[in-house]
């Protein structure tokens, strides 16, 4: 779930902490349907270089690992920020419907006037004419380098609807950019660091990890996948 940092209240970062902390990773995971879904916290996932296990967002973090939803943590700080009564929409595909409701009684729990907005078709193209959507449901999937992840939250990347432009952040991903395709080892340490100061900042709810499975029979060999799609001309069988 992206969170526009240009729009209240999301421009204060302890709002977007406070939806961080407040939600339950396990409950949008079963919306979802993704039985083997992992809850997460941070921008990249297991499979990408420099994955390092972190949750700050969690009650009794546990190897960076989620738990629980920490709603207490999350009432502190919207207290402090002063924003509660300010109107929030959540914008959202059909697909993403449910999880966008759960979302939205989130924000109405926490003290603000929520609304989901569903656009029926053409959601992301729809959502790139919309620079002031406050919040929303956005996904990617099976990114194979930790720079194509963090490349959507940097200044000039469009689309960027969280709007999050972090200089020193763009000249980490950057350096990740020359180092990361060649060297993935020695990008490790710089990712993992970049994973962590963009979790922090909050601009997105990172909710869960979906996982597949392909079923092949032990004859198959050199199974490989793109993107979430198993590469068949690439099989071969014994």
């Amino acid at each position: 779930m992206f969170l526009n940092t240009r729009r209240a209240p999301f421009d204060d970062v302890r709002v977007r902490q406070a939806l961080n902390y407040a939600v339950d990773r396990q409950r949008v995971a079963g919306l979802y349907g993704a039985a083997l879904a992992q809850p997460t916290c941070q921008v990249i996932p297991p499979t990408t270089t420099g994955y390092r296990p972190y949750c700050p967002y969690t009650v009794g973090p546990a190897a960076g690992t989620w738990r629980a939803p920490d709603m207490h943590r999350a009432r502190q700080l919207i207290d402090a920020s002063g924003t509660q009564g300010e109107a929030v929409t959540v914008w959202t595909p059909p697909y993403f419907l449910a999880e966008a409701r759960y979302l939205s009684s989130l924000l109405t729990q926490l003290g603000f006037r929520s609304s989901v907005h569903e656009v029926k078709s053409d959601y992301f193209t729809v959502l790139d004419t919309h620079s002031d959507a406050q919040a929303g449901m956005y996904g990617w999937f099976d990114t194979p380098l930790a720079v194509d992840a963090f490349s959507g939250l940097t200044c000039s990347f469009d689309p960027n609807p969280a709007h999050f432009c972090d200089r020193r952040v763009d000249a980490q991903v950057a350096e990740l950019a020359r180092t990361e395709p060649t060297d993935p080892s020695r990008a490790e340490p710089l990712a993992a660091t970049v994973d962590r100061e963009v979790t922090d900042q909050a601009p997105w709810v990172a909710l869960f990890t979906p996982q597949t499975v392909d079923v092949t029979s032990a004859r198959v060999g050199n199974v490989q996948a793109e993107r979430g799609h198993l590469l068949i001309d690439q099989l071969w069988v014994q």
